[in-house]
């Protein structure tokens, strides 16, 4: 009845400011010392662990005498009579009281930092949607300056400055991939592209980059390419944005080249 006890260590006052004595002469209830939340959850694992199980283990809260609320694992036998009926259980109860606030904060940590992801997500898309309107403006007035008539020279800078632009949008999807990313949602799409236009962007974008340092940028695609890929252009490109900007950086003279070759299939 109430978890009659048979015997109860003197810990028991460290545990909920209570004698042992006065649990075992009936002065107290043992049973009253569970939080009134907790009592039917408790209740009702007993009623299903006697008579099923041999061990258990279970965390439920309790009231300290001076009011606090401390968290307890209880963990034990069940002793069963040769006919099978339970006749005590014999356990240990211990205060895991930090253990929790613990574990409570850092589920508050993980709270506020996904959080903070969902706003840098919105502030990403938010930033991404004001950039790509005058970038898009930018790059239909070139396209509409490229189907005229212009010099030679001209339509060079001009393509470099549709070609910078696009490759800005494509800079902008990277960052919102990254964000995805961040949360387990990026996709990689597959798609036929030209790999031949995807590294000439590449080397039209950082060439000023390697000229300002004096540096000479080359390009080489090998004429035995197939014309047509299949794959993440946009992954390929940032790659190789990486790749090619990293050895510009760290290229103090002489040139940097990117060489677009056939790796000869192994397998076949």
């Amino acid at each position: 009845e109430n978890w009659t006890p048979l015997f109860l260590s003197d810990a028991i006052y460290k545990l909920n400011g209570h004698q042992a004595e006065d649990y075992l002469n009936g002065t107290l209830d043992f049973g009253s010392w569970l939080l009134p939340e907790d009592q039917v959850r408790v209740e009702q694992f007993f009623e299903q662990a006697v008579g099923s199980q041999d061990r258990y283990e279970l965390e439920y809260r309790i009231t300290h005498r001076d009011g606090r609320i401390r968290w307890v694992l209880e963990s034990g036998t069940i002793v069963y009579d040769d006919a099978g009926k339970a006749k005590w259980i014999d356990g240990v109860m211990l205060d895991i009281s930090e253990r929790k606030a613990m574990e409570s904060e850092l589920r508050h940590a993980k709270q506020k930092a996904e959080e903070a992801g969902d706003s840098k997500a919105a502030f990403l898309a938010n930033m991404s949607h004001e950039i790509r309107t005058p970038m898009n403006a930018i790059i239909g007035f070139s396209d509409i300056l490229l189907d005229s008539e212009l010099p030679t020279d001209v339509r060079s800078h001009l393509q470099t400055i549709s070609r910078s632009a696009q490759s800005l949008l494509h800079l902008l999807n990277d960052i919102l991939d990254s964000a995805k990313l961040d949360k387990s949602k990026l996709e990689v799409e597959k798609l036929p592209f030209r790999l031949s236009a995807c590294v000439d962007m590449v080397v039209s974008t950082l060439w000023l980059q390697a000229k300002n340092k004096d540096l000479t940028l080359g390009l080489e695609v090998d004429d035995d390419l197939p014309p047509v890929l299949l794959g993440a252009e946009d992954r390929i490109r940032q790659v190789l944005m990486n790749l090619v900007g990293n050895a510009i950086k760290f290229t103090e003279n002489g040139s940097v080249d990117l060489r677009s070759t056939q790796t000869p299939n192994k397998q076949g």
